[in-house]
């Protein structure tokens, strides 16, 4: 029996109406309450499957005068639907790749379509700020650290992404919110080729952080219960952002904790 269910799911039923098709073909024609009793469904749920088995041609309805009678298609007559879905697939298949050569002349060369990927959980984000180091470009970021960021992926950044960066060849531009954790993690900028900028929290907060870097920019959180990313690979956007962080690199240059680079313009 299982294995009946498990191709029938396949097919594409849902579970009640697995279970009242099959009912329905052991006791013959019934009402729905019967068939929903006979399985465990209360009435309204029992008719809302037999319809809608009905309305997939798999269960017929006969009219009385006070209810409805309900009874299975044979199980040929699934083999038949399916056959004739195939069929109108097979012909929708044959229609698109006709006009495919149309639809893709339609294409603005110009057009710059973005490609987006979405990262998950620690490995998620961990992944994500590997393809920073990938690129071998320069970086440029927005980056909150505190106590509160996972403990494996701060664990990540100084045991395998810092020690990366200091065999990397390529410059990083960071803007950080000022706090104890961050102006430990500036100490850090000579040894990986970066250059830091700290701005006082409580008027630029980063909930989230982010990185540009070749064409691409990425959106990241690694907060618990928010460790979540997402990259965008795409030239415009990658710009815009470029230009928005030099606004806030010239704006960081304001604040005495920044002099030593305040001479370095991007």
């Amino acid at each position: 029996m299982e294995k009946i269910k498990k191709v029938l799911e396949k097919v594409g039923l849902s579970q009640n109406e697995i279970n009242v098709y099959l009912t329905s073909l052991s006791i013959g024609q019934s009402t729905a309450s019967i068939i929903g009793q006979k399985i465990g469904l209360n009435r309204s749920t029992a008719r809302y499957t037999c319809q809608s088995l009905v309305s997939k041609r798999i269960m017929s309805m006969i009219p009385k005068k006070d209810y409805y009678l309900f009874s299975a298609e044979d199980p040929e007559k699934l083999l038949s639907i399916l056959n004739k879905e195939y069929s109108l697939i097979d012909n929708k298949v044959r229609d698109l790749q006709q006009i495919m050569g149309d639809l893709k002349g339609l294409i603005n060369p110009q057009a710059s379509i973005p490609k987006v990927k979405y990262y998950q959980g620690v490995d998620g984000v961990i992944e994500l700020l590997e393809d920073t180091l990938e690129e071998g470009k320069e970086i440029y970021g927005a980056i909150k650290i505190d106590n509160n960021m996972n403990p494996k992926i701060k664990k990540y950044i100084k045991d395998t992404y810092i020690p990366l960066r200091k065999s990397s060849n390529f410059n990083s531009y960071g803007l950080f919110n000022d706090n104890d954790e961050t102006k430990s993690y500036k100490k850090l900028d000579k040894e990986i080729n970066r250059f830091s900028m700290l701005v006082p929290e409580e008027f630029f907060p980063f909930p989230a952080s982010f990185h540009i870097y070749g064409n691409k920019v990425s959106f990241y959180s690694f907060y618990e219960n928010e460790i979540t990313g997402i990259i965008i690979e795409n030239q415009h956007i990658h710009d815009t952002q470029l230009s928005m962080f030099k606004l806030g690199w010239e704006m960081a240059k304001q604040y005495s904790i920044n002099n030593e680079y305040k001479n370095i313009n991007l």
